[in-house]
């Protein structure tokens, strides 16, 4: 009863325009930066195991990864991840293949000074890069996957982000996003969560109170896309395309102009 009244008043307090989350997203980070810090002085706490499989640099690159991938032995393989947190959930060894792996988060620095405070070091440290600042990171068709793990609700515009995310894959590779369904209405839209990827009649969508986005009608666009969901969990996978071209009118209402076009709907 007590978690159903706080969601409430969170929604009630938090619930705002797109444009809301723009000019307030730098200061709901401390919750997030407080999670991690308690994650890492409790050596993971009740996730001692996914804790300790980050930390290990020798820990095997997960089958969802290497059946994506599909590298013949021999060769690099470079895989982006996008919000990656504090240490990348992602596996460092693929026998026979050298891994690139480049994770990157918009709170790397004070990921960095939890580390340090708690006299530890991680195999790849994370990157600072805002994840609508990708492209100005990494060149275009630079990675054979690009992924993202329960970030992209926490978002300023999660749109760009995923542009930006199909934009540096090569044409043939993957992007791949898990997330938690309708995170944002879940967490009554405290914090970060602030946005929800859902289905609507078969259709992903992207969408928060007074905005709504049929995302997976323009990622199809980008090449082919699967969506499937389990558990309360909805996996986004996109092929990329030999060529695409993000429809233009995401570009304009729901990417650089995002803010804008939140207020106009207000």
């Amino acid at each position: 009863m007590l978690h159903t009244v706080k969601r409430l008043i969170n929604y009630l307090l938090f619930t705002k325009k797109p444009a809301w989350v723009a000019r307030n997203w730098s200061g709901a980070t401390d919750h997030e930066v407080a999670y991690w810090n308690t994650w890492v002085a409790d050596d993971g706490g009740k996730y001692a195991e996914d804790f300790k499989d980050r930390l290990n640099p020798n820990f095997p690159l997960q089958d969802q990864f290497t059946a994506l991938l599909n590298a013949p032995e021999g060769t690099e393989v470079t895989i982006v991840d996008v919000g990656a947190g504090p240490c990348t959930y992602i596996g460092k060894v693929y026998p026979g293949r050298t891994v690139n792996l480049i994770p990157v988060d918009p709170l790397a620095d004070q990921y960095a000074e939890i580390w340090s405070k708690n006299g530890l070091t991680v195999p790849i440290p994370t990157r600072k890069c805002m994840g609508e600042d990708l492209r100005s990171m990494f060149e275009d068709h630079t990675a054979n996957l690009v992924y993202s793990r329960n970030a992209l609700d926490h978002a300023i515009d999660p749109i760009k982000i995923i542009r930006g995310m199909i934009a540096i894959c090569k044409p043939g590779g993957h992007v791949l996003i898990d997330l938690e369904e309708n995170e944002g209405q879940n967490e009554g839209y405290a914090g970060l969560h602030q946005w929800n990827f859902g289905r609507e009649k078969g259709d992903l969508i992207l969408w928060r109170p007074g905005f709504k986005v049929p995302l997976g009608q323009f990622m199809s666009q980008c090449g082919d896309l699967n969506v499937t969901g389990r558990d309360g969990w909805i996996s986004i996978c996109l092929r990329v395309g030999e060529s695409w071209t993000f429809p233009t009118e995401v570009s304009s209402a729901g990417t650089s102009s995002l803010v804008k076009y939140a207020e106009d709907l207000a």
